[in-house]
């Protein structure tokens, strides 16, 4: 059985598919996020679920005010109701990691299936880790290896990696190291720490 390994994923990236507003969108880009904090908050308060999620991101990552995980929460909840999908997505990880929130697995499954739903790539992801292990849902790994799979394919560098290690094991598919070689490659193209090496050292021991 292989041991999944979640790195990076609550460290997602900053920018949404949707922003605020042009000026958040510039300002987040320029990395002055006390300027962007400023633009997002009026908007977040009268009801903007990208700026409600905007204001998630900078106060869980500390930036241009001080980190707290719980008002990072509030906001991602706000915009998450408001079917927001990259805060759906992170108040799910929030819950699985027990940050501003108690830990909940089922609520995490909960908040990346509503994500996923829309095409959520590292939502899928996740998902897909919580039925392998089954945390907040029945086990069912047929439906993990298509989640997995389906973010693979979307270009989850992590993804990719756990498609390696579970062609190499030969868990949940037959084993194959080709294919094993081909995720690990996609992975380490994309600078995954844990993908580098992998694909040579299967090769030479072909």
């Amino acid at each position: 059985m292989i041991r999944f390994v979640l790195g990076g994923l609550l460290a997602a990236a900053l920018l949404l598919p949707a922003a605020a507003s042009a000026d958040v969108n510039q300002s987040l880009q320029r990395g002055d996020y006390d300027a962007a904090l400023a633009e997002a908050r009026p908007l977040a308060e009268a009801g903007d679920p990208n700026a409600q999620a905007v204001l998630g991101l900078l106060y869980r990552d500390g930036l241009g005010v001080a980190q707290d995980y719980a008002a990072a929460a509030q906001w991602f909840e706000r915009a998450a109701e408001q079917g927001q999908a990259g805060a759906q997505y992170n108040l799910g990880e929030l819950y699985r990691r027990g940050s501003g929130v108690p830990q909940d697995d089922q609520q995490a499954a909960y908040w990346h299936w509503q994500a996923a739903e829309q095409g959520h790539a590292s939502a899928r992801f996740v998902l897909g880790y919580l039925y392998f292990e089954g945390r907040g849902v029945e086990p069912d790994g047929a439906r993990a290896l298509a989640l997995i799979r389906a973010a693979a394919e979307e270009n989850v560098a992590e993804a990719q990696f756990v498609m390696g290690r579970l062609y190499a094991t030969g868990t949940l598919v037959e084993r194959d190291e080709r294919a094993a070689i081909r995720w690990f490659r996609l992975a380490e193209a994309q600078g995954y720490p844990l993908a580098q090496g992998l694909a040579d050292e299967l090769e030479r021991r072909q």
